[in-house]
Formats: C-alpha cells, sequence, structure tokens
C-alpha cells in the first residue's frame, strides 16, 4: 500500500498577462496557488562548475491521482520553490489502481 500523504504541497500557477508589446505571458509575481497534501523524497543534487558554484538540488513530489499540475507549474516543498522537469507522469495500472502523479522538480541555487 503506498504511504499516506502527509505533506502540504502548494502547486503554484503564473497569472497570464498582456506585456507592453501585446504578447501574453506568463507573471509570477502573484502566482494562483494550490494547496494539496502529498510526498517529498529526495531525488539528486549535483554541483554545475561552469565557472560559478551551483548547487542543483532535484526532489520528487508523489500527489494524489487527479492532481492538476502541469511542466509550466511551480511547486514549493518544504519551504522552497522548485520548477517542474518534465511532464508529471500519471502512475495508473490497468486493472484500476491509481496511485497518483509523480513530479520531478529542481532548484537551483547560486
Amino acid at each position: 500500500m503506498f504511504p499516506p500523504f502527509n505533506e502540504s504541497i502548494t502547486i503554484q500557477t503564473a497569472a497570464e498577462v498582456v506585456d507592453r508589446y501585446g504578447n501574453v505571458v506568463r507573471d509570477w509575481a502573484a502566482p494562483l496557488s494550490l494547496v494539496v497534501l502529498g510526498i517529498v523524497y529526495p531525488r539528486t543534487t549535483s554541483e554545475d562548475n561552469d565557472g560559478r558554484t551551483a548547487v542543483i538540488q532535484g526532489i520528487t513530489v508523489l500527489l494524489p491521482a487527479g492532481t492538476n499540475v502541469a511542466a509550466e507549474n511551480r511547486i514549493v516543498a518544504r519551504g522552497r520553490t522548485y520548477e517542474v522537469v518534465g511532464d508529471p507522469s500519471d502512475w495508473r495500472s490497468p486493472w484500476g489502481w491509481e496511485p497518483g502523479i509523480q513530479v520531478d522538480l529542481e532548484r537551483v541555487a547560486g
């Protein structure tokens, strides 16, 4: 059985605004937020050495089946904001078992 979803996760969606050139762009100044319960676990951490000190932290978040999350969202987990890496994965079996949505996240510091 899947462990319980017991950690608060905030899914952020940027507002769409029209810029001064008439283009529709994402505005993260005041994102729409949805709080759900999920599971968070570490995925990877690496260091980017292209002339600067940068640490790339990766985590994976598991969310209940049917949670609306996309590659364009940002996720706040454990007090830090992460970018979604790729498309979320919808885990399900042909026999009706739907354990949930897997979202891989990254955060670059430095």
